[in-house]
């Protein structure tokens, strides 16, 4: 029996394996105490936003809010070291949300593309 390679699928988790690692890099710094850490920790809160949002048309809302909620709170509370600190946060996290939101759409772009 010969077996299929599906390439579109192949490239499509190619990608999302490289975008992964690419956050990875980014978020490591979620806690330091260098002007990285309050940008990383603003991110990883504007992908939770920017994923709550997309999703909210298709999932139960009270258990993603409530998920997303939790989310939020374990990366503040892993990120975030003082109220100016937090600040920043809350600053750059709505920036951050308006980027994700992007982001979050790739994957289904991709898809449809191929």
């Amino acid at each position: 029996m010969p077996y299929l390679l599906e390439t579109e699928t192949v490239v499509l988790w190619c990608v999302l394996g490289f975008a992964a690692g690419l956050l990875g890099v980014v978020f490591r710094h979620i806690g330091s105490d260098t002007s990285a850490g309050p940008f990383a920790t603003a991110a990883a809160v504007g992908l939770l936003v920017a994923d709550a949002v997309r999703e909210g048309g298709r999932q139960d809302p009270l258990t993603l809010t409530v998920a997303t909620v939790l989310g939020i709170g374990v990366v503040l509370g892993l990120g975030v070291r003082s109220l100016r600190n937090l600040g920043i946060v809350a600053a750059l996290a709505v920036q951050c949300a308006l980027v994700s939101v992007l982001l979050v759409a790739l994957p289904d772009v991709f898809e449809s593309l191929l």
